[in-house]
């Protein structure tokens, strides 16, 4: 908890107060963990999120990196990244991380192969040590590659 102290020094026509507030940093109490909550800071694919896309588009077969950060590894006993559907591109459909030494994580991939656009759904789950979870999603479009032909109109000649 933030700790507040408050002076008053009270001289003759003056009285001046202060007020003093002191937090500690996150992982000891401070501000975001006061309960010891295990929370995420973020969850992105490439950076992004769905705050201003949803769902986030991209192609087939194309890298990708999903990365999370949560607030303290202390707080937080392990975080599980799950996809569907099923063939969404990660090594497995879920991913489990445990917190012995960890507090962000990167995973890379490719997306899958898709003849018609299909919708992915990636969720991060966190449990904290006293049961509290936290979750975050992010929904991802995959379009398949286009097959581009040039088309040639006829020759030119003089």
């Amino acid at each position: 908890f933030p700790t507040t102290t408050t002076t008053t020094i009270t001289k003759p026509s003056i009285t001046t107060t202060t007020t003093t507030i002191t937090t500690k940093p996150p992982g000891d109490g401070g501000p975001g963990d006061i309960l010891g909550d295990c929370l995420i800071n973020y969850f992105t694919l490439d950076r992004r999120d769905n705050t201003f896309v949803d769902p986030l588009i991209n192609i087939t077969g194309a890298p990708a990196t999903l990365s999370f950060q949560t607030n303290a590894d202390i707080y937080c006993e392990s975080c599980e990244i799950t996809c569907f559907p099923e063939n969404c591109g990660l090594s497995s459909s879920s991913l489990v991380f445990d917190f012995n030494e960890i507090l962000y994580q990167d995973i890379s991939f490719r997306y899958p192969k898709v003849i018609s656009p299909q919708v992915y759904t990636y969720e991060l789950v966190c449990q904290g040590k006293n049961g509290f979870s936290d979750s975050r999603t992010l929904r991802v479009k995959v379009l398949p590659h286009l097959n581009w032909r040039e088309i040639n109109p006829g020759s030119f000649s003089s």
